[in-house]
Order: structure tokens, then sequence, then C-alpha cells
């Protein structure tokens, strides 16, 4: 439930002063400025205690530039998440957000804290948080025009993310990447717990059917580079992918927010 600035004077003035103050609800208020400057424009925000959920609400962060988003909660514990940038390529059944199988990630950035609310009011400022790597692939040692016979298939073994942990979900999923114009192909893979993650080399078969003839442990790869995946906001990867020589190169890319401020 959305509830205004103006009134959370009067919601508070129900609970008289002279009851067991412990007994009333805290007023907390999640500024979603930082989505909001990431060029996030929706986001749904969840509140739980230890004993379940307290509220769930998919919101424009458009309207709420200038003020916070209030939430009613009990005095205690609470633990808020929000996630934002996730659409036709997830699936989302309560806390739990899988890839469909066959697609790559969506944009996903995310935050999980808590806070502890204790008083009358409490507010917290959300920080988004990257939970994709996005994977540009580039390929050399072809002459412009020339046929490339391959496509690649990534296979991951975590599809989805708890939203309320930020802790990755096994599920093994799998899509097909296709070259363009620019002899690059661009995907982004959720958040990853292991070095099973792998690249499959296709080629046309007989009857037009693309059969794997290699496979690439690209979990292990990218792990002897020293990826982490338990980074807060997990950085980029470029592979390039030398034609004439079967070579396969990769190199990570620190990921940078532009929109973030940081302390001086």
């Amino acid at each position: 439930m959305i509830i205004a600035a103006f009134g959370i004077a009067l919601l508070a003035a129900s609970c008289s002063i002279k009851e067991i103050r412990t007994d009333c609800p805290c007023y907390l208020a999640v500024d979603t400025e930082g989505f909001h400057n990431a060029g996030m424009k929706k986001a749904r925000v969840s509140v739980f205690t230890e004993s379940g959920l307290v509220s769930r609400e998919s919101i424009e962060l458009g309207l709420f530039v200038h003020e916070p988003y209030y939430v009613e909660v009990p005095r205690r514990m609470n633990y808020v998440s929000l996630a934002a940038g996730f659409g036709e390529n997830s699936s989302l059944k309560g806390d739990t957000l899988m890839v469909v199988d066959g697609n790559m990630s969506d944009p996903l950035m995310a935050f999980s804290g808590e806070m502890a609310c204790l008083g009358d009011n409490a507010e917290i400022k959300p920080v988004p948080h990257k939970q994709y790597c996005k994977v540009t692939i580039n390929i050399i040692g072809k002459m412009p025009g020339d046929d490339y016979p391959y496509r690649y298939r990534i296979n991951c073994p975590y599809s989805g993310l708890d939203l309320q942990t930020l802790v990755p979900i096994e599920g093994w999923g799998s899509f097909v990447l296709e070259e363009n114009l620019q002899s690059m192909m661009e995907c982004r893979l959720i958040r990853q717990k292991s070095t099973e993650l792998t690249m499959d080399v296709l080629r046309k078969g007989s009857e037009d059917v693309w059969e794997k003839i290699s496979s690439i442990r690209l979990g292990a790869r990218l792990a002897q580079q020293g990826y982490d995946w338990t980074k807060e906001d997990l950085d980029d990867v470029t592979i390039t992918i030398d034609f004439s020589k079967a070579d396969v190169f990769m190199e990570i890319q620190p990921w940078v927010d532009e929109f973030r401020e940081y302390d001086s």
C-alpha cells in the first residue's frame, strides 16, 4: 500500500501516546532515488520479517523522485528487497526469479538489506546492485562477408535468483547466440555460483540441424581469469574468438556504475 508522506503524521496519531508503543506500527520510508538514477522505471518492493512477508508491491519509480515510498511494518527487524530491470525473459513467483529457458538474463538490478524499525519512523536507502554479467563475443580472423558456420549455446547451471537474499538458484538453462553484422554477439548471464558454466560450439549439420561439435568450459576459464561471481556488482566479460587460429581469449571488464555517487 502506498502511503503519502502527509498521511504519516495522521496514521501515527491514531496510535495514542497512552498506548503501549511496541504494539504500534513503524512507518518505513524507502528512498528509491538510487534505482531511479540508475535508469530504472519500475521496481518491486518487498518487506519481510522472520515470520514472513509483510508487504510486496510494484511501483513506478518516477512517482517517488521527491518523496520516499512508505510502508507500514512491525516494530522489529525488517528485511527489505528491491528488484528492477526484469521483464519478458524472467518468470517471477513469490521472491524467486527464474530466467525463462531459451533466453538470456534480463538486466536485473537488486538490493537486499535489513532495517531495525523500533520507533515510529525509520528510513532505508537501497543501493541497486548489478546481478548479471554482460558477455560480449567478438569474432576475428575471417574475411568480411564470409559465411560464419558456427553458433554458440550458453549453458547455465544457475538460472534464478532469490530476491530476498540475492543467492543464485540452481537449475539448468540455455540459450543460443547468433552473430550480427559486426561479427559480434552479446548476452547477459544471471549471477552464478559454480564453475560449471559452459559454451557449446554448434555447426549446421545434415538437414540444417545445428549440432554440437565442441564445448568450452566457460566457468572454469573465467575462474582462472579471476572472475568473482560473489561481487555485489558483477563485472562484464569480453571473449575474442580467432576464427583463423581456433583460439579463445577472455578479458574481464570491471563494471563502474556511472550513476552512483561514491564517498570521496
